[in-house]
């Protein structure tokens, strides 16, 4: 491989979202010291932009779902949690760490949600919650999950720590059910070093959350200081683009060997709270940029025979995190991603068949989930941060068309406008 090959193969394959600055960096710094009204200042941030009348910063989103389940399980019998089989693992492992059961549950088509017959059999009088995931920055309905586990005495607890600021029929995702969940992590819509928050429309939930809440502690001012300095580090070598150390800190350090690992339970730091809210300000900004990225995909492969593209519901306004493909055939599939690899470029894979077994060691398993399984086969994700430069979106599309042949037009030459108006097949 190239070095250019090798350099570009970094910059696709690192999960950065949020490009952070000097400016950004001053803001994190100064609020080292800032303590409780750095934190107010968020969550007044957040309230306002959810329009939600509850939430609290944490420090990841992982802490958030477990804080919010020790919360539900007080005076209650009820330990099973049903989670989506699609899911990064942390979910189950949160659900564990909470002394809980994890169910697994199977899916919607395109991974996002879950599938409301499958729902239906999981439920019963031991479940506590329900988890219902929107990835890649697709927000997902989840009228049905709520309604059928309100039916069931169940919560519901919506994981939208990969769609902050998504929004389906007019409401941000992670503000309809009993609780919302939210990540600032560094592979996430908005980037503040670390943090998470946890949101409800729920006033006795909210309650009881605040009492779980008031058990947690803040981390003290030396850990802030050098989660600061580690952040203005890693944000450096991002945009001067020497990105294989980022990657090799990523893989390590930074994320913790396993997703299956143990984790801390605290609030968030001042520095978080200051620099999210400082980021917040730049959601349209940032995500338009992922929007454009997402559309020139969108128009590029709409015309390759044998994947599906994502579907974009009018009443729905992705923020685009990642734009995941799936492609038909598996073997087809594995071709791609050889060839996007040998192109240097790092096609990310997730939820693979590894994150899916730790998931059933948690949740001891539950039958099968099928779609779940196609997916975890089949997709692929191409990344819209806003590193990426047209020229390497090009290299990307260019690589992608190389395996997969054209099928007959559809529709008029120029139709097509962006990822809203691509449409999906159904999972076979």
């Amino acid at each position: 491989m190239s070095a250019a090959g090798s350099l570009f193969r970094w910059r696709m394959g690192v999960p950065v979202a949020t490009p952070i600055g000097l400016r950004e960096w001053k803001v994190a710094a100064a609020a080292c010291w800032a303590g409780k009204e750095a934190q107010c200042a968020f969550e007044d941030e957040m309230r306002d932009f959810f329009g939600v009348p509850w939430v609290r910063s944490t420090i990841s989103g992982r802490a958030a779902l477990y804080l919010a389940l020790v919360a539900m399980r007080r005076n209650t019998r009820r330990n099973e949690v049903v989670i989506p089989a699609f899911v990064c693992p942390s979910v189950g492992r949160a659900v564990v760490k909470a002394g809980l059961r994890p169910v697994l549950c199977d899916v919607g088509p395109t991974g996002s949600g879950l599938d409301p017959d499958d729902l239906r059999r999981k439920l019963s009088e031991r479940t506590l919650a329900v988890v219902t995931a929107h990835l890649f920055g697709f927000p997902v309905d989840v009228q049905d999950s709520i309604r059928l586990a309100h039916s069931a005495g169940a919560m519901v607890i919506e994981d939208a720590a990969q769609a902050f600021g998504a929004t389906i029929h007019g409401r941000r995702a992670g503000a309809s059910a009993d609780v919302g969940i939210f990540s600032f992590g560094m592979s996430k819509v908005l980037w503040s070093f670390a943090g998470g928050a946890v949101c409800s429309n729920n006033a006795a939930l909210s309650a009881r959350l605040d009492d779980v809440l008031g058990e947690a502690q803040t981390p003290g001012w030396r850990r802030e200081c050098q989660s600061v300095a580690k952040g203005a580090l890693l944000s450096l070598l991002i945009r001067s683009h020497h990105l294989g150390p980022v990657a090799a800190v990523w893989n390590g350090s930074l994320r913790g060997r396993h997703d299956c690992d143990d984790f801390p339970c605290e609030l968030c730091a001042s520095s978080t709270a200051a620099l999210g809210r400082h980021m917040i300000r730049r959601f349209d900004e940032i995500t338009s940029v992922r929007r454009g990225n997402a559309g020139r995909y969108a128009a590029a492969l709409a015309d390759l025979d044998g994947v599906t593209l994502p579907k974009v519901d009018a009443r729905c306004e992705p923020v685009y995190l990642r734009f995941p493909v799936i492609v038909d055939d598996v073997e087809t599939k594995r071709r791609i991603v050889h060839l996007l690899r040998r192109a240097g470029i790092n096609v990310s894979e997730m939820y693979t068949r590894e994150s899916y077994r730790a998931l059933q060691t948690f949740a001891h398993a539950d039958g099968p989930c099928p779609i779940a399984e196609h997916l975890m086969e089949r997709m692929l994700h191409l990344p819209t941060h806003c590193y990426v430069t047209d020229s390497e979106i090009a290299l990307a599309i260019h690589a992608f068309r190389g395996i997969l042949p054209t099928r007959a037009p559809i529709r008029a030459a120029g139709a097509i406008s962006g990822p809203a108006e691509v449409c999906a097949s159904s999972v076979k």
